[in-house]
Formats: C-alpha cells, sequence, structure tokens
C-alpha cells in the first residue's frame, strides 16, 4: 500500500513537471519575442538607470509605475544579461518557476486526493491573464510568487505551530509589497489569519487574553514596524503627487471580483456565456465560506484561507470607506486569482472527502479543468499584452523605420505618435542604440515629423499633410505612414 502511495505521488509530481515545464516555456518564449509594452519601457526608460536611493524613495518622477523590487532585478539583470526583452522580463520568468514549484508545494501537502491535486494543479495556473504577468517586466507577476510563497509557509505553520514558518510567511509578504504596494492588503490579511487561528480554541479572561496575543504577535510588530518604516515615505510620496488614481470606486464586487474575471476571460466572452459562468463560480465560491465556517473543524487549512480572504476583504473595504481609497482591480488585484483558486480547489477537496459527493467533486474539477485547458489555448497570445495591446507592433515599426533609414538622407528621422506609444518607442531607440531617428515626444502631430505612428482615428491630426501609408496593423488600428 505504502509502494503504491508513493508510486502514485511520483507519478503526480512528474505529471505537475510536465505542465509546469510547458507553462514555462510559453511565458519564456512570449517574453523572449513579443514587444516591450508601455509600462515596462516607462520602468526602463526613467528608473532602472536611477540609483538605489532614488528609486526606492521614489525621488525622481515619483509615479506608482515604480515597482521597486522589480525596478532593482531589472538594473541588476540588465547589467548582467544585456537590455534584451527575455534579460529584462528574466526576474518574472524566475518568478514564475517558484510559483509553479510553491503551487503544487501547497497542493501536494493539502490534498491526499492524488487526482485532485492534477485536477488543482491545472485549475489554478490555466489563466492566460496569469501567464501574461510572468513573462512581463512588471511587479505583478513576482508578487503572485511572494504572496503565494507566505501563503505555504502560513499553512505550514497551521501544521507546526512553529513560530519560523509564521515569520517566513511574513518574510514573503513584506517582500511582495516591494513588487506591488498594492499587496499590503495581503499582509494584513496574513496577520489577521493568523490572530484568528491562534486564538480560535484560547479560552481565559480578557487580560489574558491580551497578554497572550501581545505574546504571540511580537513578529507581527516587527514587520509591521518594518513595512511602516520603509514604505510610509513612498506612499506618503505617491499619494501627494496624486498616484493612486488607478483603481475601482463603487464595491468589492463590482470593481475587484468583476475586473479579476473579465482579465481571466482574456478578451474571449463566448457570447457572454464566460462572465455568467465565471459570476456564478465565484458567488458559489464566496458562499461556500459561510458552509465552511458552519460546518469545518476548528483549526485546518481550509479555515485558515478562510480567514485570510476575509482579512484581506475587510482590510481593502475599510481602506475604501474610511479613507476613500480606490480598490484594487484587474492587474493590481492579480494575487486574489490563485489565493481565490487555491481555496476553491481545497473546497473541492473538502467536498471529496464526503464519498457521496466524491463524484461531484471529481465531475466539476475535471470540467473547470478542461475549461480551463480549452480557454487558455484558444484565448492566449504570444504576440500581445491584454493590459498593453496596442503595443504589439511597436517593436516591429522600429524594426520597418530601420529599413526606411536606409534611403533617409537629410538628417535623422523625425517620428510623430500617438503619445501612448512614446515609452516603448523611446526604449527601443535607447536601447539599441539608434542614432539615426531622433527621440519621440509626446507633443503631437505636426508637419516637421517625417513619419508617424499613429491610431487610424488619429490620421484627422494630419491636415493637410500628404502622406502614405507603408503599414497598416488592422490588429490595432494603427498605422505607419510617411510623409511625403
Amino acid at each position: 500500500m505504502i509502494a503504491f502511495k508513493q508510486k502514485a505521488t511520483n507519478t503526480v509530481a512528474i505529471i505537475c513537471l510536465i505542465i509546469a515545464t510547458f507553462l514555462l516555456s510559453i511565458a519564456a518564449y512570449k517574453a523572449h519575442t513579443a514587444s516591450f509594452t508601455h509600462d515596462e519601457s516607462y520602468t526602463y526608460n526613467h528608473y532602472v538607470n536611477s540609483s538605489l536611493k532614488t528609486t526606492v524613495l521614489f525621488l525622481d518622477n515619483p509615479t506608482a509605475n515604480n515597482h521597486i523590487l522589480n525596478t532593482l532585478l531589472m538594473a541588476v539583470f540588465s547589467r548582467i544579461f544585456g537590455n534584451s526583452e527575455l534579460a529584462l522580463r528574466l526576474p518574472n520568468l524566475i518568478a514564475y518557476l517558484f510559483f509553479l514549484l510553491f503551487t503544487f508545494k501547497i497542493l501536494d501537502r493539502a490534498i491526499a486526493n492524488r487526482i485532485l491535486v492534477v485536477i488543482s494543479f491545472i485549475i489554478i495556473n490555466c489563466n492566460p491573464f496569469l501567464i501574461d504577468f510572468f513573462s512581463l517586466a512588471r511587479g505583478y507577476g513576482i508578487t503572485v510568487f511572494l504572496t503565494t510563497a507566505s501563503l505555504y509557509f502560513l499553512l505550514t505553520f497551521s501544521e507546526t505551530s512553529k513560530t519560523k514558518h509564521y515569520t517566513y510567511s511574513l518574510l514573503f509578504a513584506l517582500l511582495a509589497t516591494y513588487s506591488n504596494i498594492s499587496s499590503l492588503y495581503f499582509l494584513c490579511g496574513i496577520i489577521i489569519a493568523y490572530n484568528i487561528f491562534i486564538l480560535i480554541d484560547f479560552t481565559g479572561d480578557w487580560k489574558t487574553t491580551i497578554r497572550y496575543i501581545i505574546q504571540k504577535n511580537k513578529i507581527s510588530l516587527i514587520f509591521s514596524a518594518l513595512t511602516f518604516s520603509t514604505l510610509a515615505w513612498p506612499i506618503f510620496t505617491l499619494s501627494k503627487h496624486n498616484q493612486f488614481y488607478f483603481g475601482g470606486e463603487n464595491n468589492f464586487w463590482s470593481d475587484t471580483i468583476i475586473s479579476l474575471i473579465h482579465s481571466t476571460l482574456y478578451g474571449n466572452y463566448y457570447n457572454g456565456y464566460g462572465e455568467k459562468t465565471l459570476i456564478a463560480l465565484s458567488t458559489i465560491t464566496l458562499l461556500s465560506i459561510v458552509l465552511i465556517l458552519w460546518r469545518a473543524q476548528a483549526k485546518n487549512k481550509i479555515l485558515l484561507i478562510v480567514y485570510l480572504i476575509g482579512g484581506i476583504i475587510i482590510t481593502i473595504n475599510t481602506h475604501h470607506y474610511t479613507l476613500g481609497s480606490k480598490l484594487i482591480i484587474g492587474r493590481t488585484a492579480l494575487f486574489l486569482i490563485p489565493l481565490s483558486t487555491i481555496y476553491f480547489c481545497f473546497v473541492l477537496h473538502w467536498i471529496s472527502n464526503t464519498e457521496k459527493l466524491k463524484f461531484l467533486a471529481y465531475t466539476i474539477g475535471i470540467t473547470i479543468a478542461i475549461t480551463a485547458i480549452s480557454h487558455t489555448t484558444n484565448s492566449y497570445s504570444f504576440e500581445k499584452y491584454a493590459n498593453w495591446d496596442y503595443d504589439k507592433n511597436s517593436k516591429e515599426v522600429i524594426n520597418l523605420l530601420e529599413n526606411e533609414a536606409k534611403n533617409h538622407t537629410q538628417g535623422n528621422i523625425v517620428l510623430g505618435i500617438n503619445w501612448l506609444f512614446e515609452p516603448t518607442l523611446n526604449f527601443y531607440i535607447k536601447t539599441r542604440k539608434l542614432n539615426w531617428i531622433d527621440k519621440v515626444n509626446r507633443d503631437g502631430i505636426n508637419d516637421k515629423q517625417d513619419y508617424y505612428y499613429i491610431f487610424e482615428s488619429d490620421t484627422i491630426q494630419l491636415n493637410e499633410i500628404r502622406y502614405k501609408v507603408i503599414r497598416r496593423f488592422n490588429d490595432t488600428n494603427t498605422i505607419l505612414a510617411k510623409k511625403i
């Protein structure tokens, strides 16, 4: 029997390794081939070559674009491997490797049913929006890895009750805040979940309880102080410059949850059925929290995730309704996707422990896994990123202009653009050392320019300027044109 279980475990590990290798490969290919994007380029152009002090303290050009840990890693990797797209995106690819590893470790330790481990691994990882951010030079992918690692050690703490595991959980959560400030909500959720967990079976008068809480939260207080001392100035600076403008203003469901549903769909709505299905699954998942709290045993992993999710939701809403902060949406809420899907898979496992419901759990899990594979296969693009699809052809435009430059004899090429393309085009001009073209700007379109890379809708701005279209990009509704 033991030998059979070991064989099953090894088989599951191999299957998950194959899946992980495939997913990592497609992310790496995209990181190597896809054009750099607006936000990646802005980070490189303004922060990567800045001093450590300037980057960490937002001393120059303070914007929320500067994801501190990602910026520092881009700087390190650019000095080692150069300024190619792959080199600058490599930190997130490495983060993806560790994310896949920690995902498997969580499932392997928490789910006894080997079949459900594989099903769960597919459900969690087959999400085109999630994969995107592990092939981008932004802080979001790194954040997802760090929050998942934090979750792993929190769950490990629930087994061992060892302070070191909770410390590791806080450490990874703290690092996540340097990757993206919105993961402060996750750090708060970790502390809340921990305190509920340690108090659930504790009995004593209020004085004893307070002493117990203080004693058990020494590590929490240290990390809270460390977080405040290191992030207070950046947050103050960003707030002073009105940089926290991205987000929702309505409520957690319509802004955060619905935005993640739309992001997961990746532009493929399946005649409205995709959105309806994910809304139904999200509703059931949230409602399951009530059932879990009612029926589950006091101290187990699924309850700990319930406490974590609850702590995050409470923190987000408290921040929104008391201080008027924007609700996290889309990519800023990305860490909620693996967290919620891991929780969903834990619920499936919990259901499968009831013999009468085992078939139902298998049916639901297999159906969702197959659907996730199909959706990712049909929707995933190697050429563009959902949030910056307009930059799909930016690298190709530079390549076309290189050919045009051979016949351009009157000084440098002056390129007029729509402002959205400024960071990416300047990234390629800078990193490729294209001395034959002037740095582009956001001053608009005029007759002093030789070429134009603009949206079709921008052609009205050309007025009486005579031009011919060199290339029309129907997928982005853009044109590269030459003044004649």
